[in-house]
């Protein structure tokens, strides 16, 4: 609808104008000897650059035509009886065509260097962002908020690949609509559509491991399931694949109202900024094999401890206790008792150590004792009431999960404590309809004035961790006074498995 509209103004402009020029010249007609088809040029040159080249022919040919019938004798008759008027008007048709052609190809010329400089700003933004994203969800909603606003694509969605045996593409959470209230039904309409491998178009990007372009929706072999898509007028689908290494670990399906011819540079393009987010997928999935490799070695670390040289120091701590006993009364004894005291302190520092490396117990209500724990050793460790509330049931199987939540609550109490100098920390655990939240408030200098609360590797730290989770972390003014740091886990996440999740560092 849109396209064809487009073409009855250009069309309509290109017979407005000559039709304008005639009754111009009708009117001053008594005032002209010669050269009333140079009046005609200008009405022609914006036809051509604002239609193209078949408008401006259209202008060419109704300025001959009527320059003929009301200006050359015979009037009122397309007959031309004199061989200089028809020297005339061959030379000004000529002229008319060339310079429809010149001007069609410097608009040409002028709208690829303004669309090469687009594509090559698109693909540096992506890249930019790639670089620079905390998380590939933020890379993801970047790439496809860019590709929407160069006023091509209308929506754009991601989906994602489940692992064997399905291999079949998902809906993920990603996607960006231009516009709301007009193609907002189009995120419902892509979370009904079954997106099996080699079928839809998503699906067939994937199969070939590269670009999948069709131009016209409505005679694509799966245009049944597109149903919605047409409904709203989209005529132009293109999907391409994001592939980390080389696995494909998704697709990106874009949708336009207008046709769209497949070309060499716009695949490019796609296939460009497909890379780059596959980049942003690997560069996570070694930062997750790094934090896996490093928790399963302090997590060893800390089992080696408290299972080896803790049982070791237990069993000599028993022999000492019975060595003072017997040397009780002799000049010995103090010297035993020194000995039995050490012993005892430092099995205390193996445990505390291994309690650092694994504050959390692995069961359901660990996050819970830790959070408790952590309010009672903060007051105490730095004299600043810290209080801990947990009202009803919430608990979180997953032991991984558990452990980001608490590193996200001892982070925001050590950014507390150093720069806002409060005199009271709250933590509080609470359900509710967005999910699970974790915050900790303070009631000291907030976020203008304590200065670092805000900035530094302290929140980057904790917005990594919570993006890990697939949590939404937030740093923001407390009512009153102080700073209010919250961690928001969605209901479904913590059904996920601890691959999912992440692996806490």
């Amino acid at each position: 609808m849109r396209p064809a509209r487009s073409r009855l103004l250009r069309y309509g402009l290109a017979v407005a104008l000559p039709a304008a020029t005639t009754l111009a010249i009708l009117c001053v007609e008594q005032f002209l000897a010669k050269g009333i088809l140079v009046l005609y040029i200008p009405s022609i040159m914006v036809s051509t650059w604002y239609g193209g080249l078949g408008p401006g022919l259209v202008a060419t040919l109704l300025s001959v035509g009527t320059t003929d019938y009301f200006f050359i004798e015979p009037l009122r008759s397309f007959t031309i009886t004199s061989s200089d008027d028809l020297v005339e008007v061959v030379v000004f048709s000529f002229v008319a065509i060339l310079t429809s052609v010149l001007n069609t190809a410097q608009k040409r010329a002028q709208q690829a260097l303004v669309d090469s400089q687009e594509k090559v700003r698109l693909v540096f933004d992506v890249t930019k962002a790639a670089n620079e994203a905390e998380t590939v969800g933020n890379a993801f909603r970047f790439a496809l908020r860019r590709l929407c606003e160069g006023g091509i694509w209308i929506y754009a969605h991601v989906f994602l690949l489940e692992q064997p045996p399905q291999e079949k593409l998902t809906p993920s959470g990603y996607f960006h609509v231009s516009d709301p209230s007009r193609f907002g039904s189009l995120r419902a309409a892509s979370l009904r559509t079954p997106h099996r491998r080699p079928e839809l178009i998503a699906g067939r990007a994937m199969a070939r491991g590269g670009v999948e372009w069709t131009d016209d929706l409505a005679s694509d072999p799966a245009e049944r399931a597109y149903q919605p898509f047409l409904e709203a007028g989209v005529r132009t689908v293109a999907a391409f694949p994001v592939n980390a290494g080389r696995e494909t670990i998704g697709v990106i399906e874009c949708f336009a109202l207008e046709r769209i011819e497949k070309s060499q540079a716009f695949s490019n393009l796609l296939e460009s900024i497909g890379l780059e987010l596959g980049q942003v997928v690997e560069r996570q999935q070694l930062q997750e094999g790094y934090s896996d490799a490093v928790w399963e070695q302090q997590r060893v670390l800390a089992q080696e401890l408290h299972d080896g040289l803790g049982q070791e120091l237990t069993g000599l701590g028993f022999m000492s206790q019975t060595l003072m006993e017997k040397l009780k009364g002799s000049e010995e004894e103090p010297s035993a008792l020194r000995l039995t005291n050490g012993l005892k302190r430092a099995l205390e520092q193996i445990r505390s150590l291994a309690k650092g490396v694994s504050p959390v117990a692995p069961d359901s209500e660990g996050l819970r004792t830790a959070l408790q724990q952590l309010a009672e050793t903060t007051a105490s460790t730095f004299g600043v009431a810290c209080d801990f509330d947990a009202p009803g049931k919430f608990p979180v199987e997953d032991s991984k999960v558990a452990l980001h939540l608490y590193r996200i609550a001892q982070e925001a109490v050590t950014n507390a404590v150093k720069h806002a100098r409060p005199s009271r920390i709250a933590i509080r655990l609470e359900s509710g309809v967005q999910g699970l939240t974790l915050s900790v408030t303070d009631n000291g200098a907030g976020l203008v004035r304590g200065s670092g609360i805000a900035v530094g590797s302290g929140l980057r730290i904790m917005r990594y961790r919570a993006a890990a989770i697939g949590a939404h972390l937030t740093v923001e003014d407390a009512p009153g006074a102080g700073t209010r740091v919250a961690c928001v886990l969605a209901n479904d996440v913590l059904g996920r498995s601890a691959h999912e999740a992440g692996s806490p560092q």
